[in-house]
């Protein structure tokens, strides 16, 4: 699975960042990186809603994240537009409230992630 490549094996080591277009429970994007498409991260846990160092991005994507310092954004998990103690910090390599690829996950956190309903989603690609 490649960045870019559309992800149609939703294996349970699959999560997509909730809240990064629109929070509302639902993978909001077209299974490719894009402007709409919310992230879609490999997770080293079987907690989804961590983001974690090593966590492999598979589709960059939007993602909630607010600005902690001038190269570091948190994973506004809570959407309370402050950091928590508990929430993901990552080196944004271009700042833009997108998970590149390039990122790092330089503490592990809360995210906003979650699994991919994997009934509802094979559906879905299977109509496309």
């Amino acid at each position: 699975m490649l960045n870019g490549s559309i992800v149609s094996n939703f294996s349970s080591d699959l999560s997509f960042a909730d809240g990064g277009y629109l929070s509302d429970g639902l993978f909001n994007g077209d299974q490719t990186a894009g402007d709409t498409s919310e992230a879609i991260i490999v997770s080293n846990t079987s907690d989804s809603d961590l983001l974690l160092p090593g966590d492999f991005v598979a589709a960059e994507g939007s993602m909630n994240f607010s600005n902690f310092s001038n190269s570091v954004q948190f994973s506004d998990a809570d959407g309370s537009g402050s950091y928590e103690g508990s929430e993901a910090l990552v080196r944004n390599s271009r700042m833009n409230d997108f998970l590149n690829s390039s990122d790092t996950v330089i503490r592990a956190g809360s995210a906003g992630l979650r699994d991919f309903d994997r009934e509802d989603t094979e559906s879905k690609v299977s109509r496309q």
